[in-house]
């Protein structure tokens, strides 16, 4: 018993440290590319890192006087933007959504949750051309309530399933002395 659990302890590890290399390799080849300038770049070598790593290409993005500096800022911030508002707008309607399907019994609650698992399972990308089209044929593209309505849609069914599981390992004992307080 003993070697299994030591071959599963193994296997674990090697698995944890494959899927580490695997997601960070990307981003840590990213980093090095940004300081690598650009001759080294284009160069025929075979060195990994950087012989004169260089700071170079990030001053020149975030200069305010270059115009990519300016979309880089812009695109930040629209992002920063689009986030609040969808999390603004997102997590009450969660909320909303998930307390009442965790804590009442109803006829048709059973159906929401299969439905909200259901669209769990439809890809996002799936929908992406026929969005693409209503939002064209609207006026919608390259717009802000646009882009907050499709995380918000996209995210909802989610959410109210990780709030559903939630709300259901609250003790209801603490629903019904909340209650009583008023």
């Amino acid at each position: 018993m003993k070697r299994k659990t030591t071959r599963f302890k193994v296997c674990y590890v090697i698995g944890v440290c494959l899927f580490l290399i695997l997601t960070l390799a990307p981003i840590l080849w990213s980093m090095v590319m940004s300081i690598t300038p650009q001759n080294e770049i284009m160069g025929n070598t075979t060195q990994y890192l950087p012989t004169n790593p260089t700071l170079e290409h990030y001053k020149e993005l975030l200069s305010p006087d270059n115009q990519q500096g300016k979309l880089f800022v812009k695109g930040i911030i629209n992002s920063l933007k689009a986030s609040a508002i969808t999390l603004i707008i997102g997590i009450p309607i969660a909320i909303s959504c998930a307390y009442p399907l965790s804590r009442l019994y109803f006829k048709g609650s059973m159906t929401i949750r299969n439905i909200l698992l259901f669209t769990m399972a439809i890809p996002v990308f799936a929908t992406i051309i026929p969005i693409y089209r209503i939002f064209a044929t609207t006026n919608l593209l390259d717009n802000l309530l646009a882009l907050v309505m499709v995380y918000t849609t996209s995210f909802l069914p989610v959410t109210v399933w990780l709030l559903i599981s939630y709300f259901d390992t609250l003790p209801k004992e603490l629903e019904e002395s909340a209650y009583v307080d008023g």
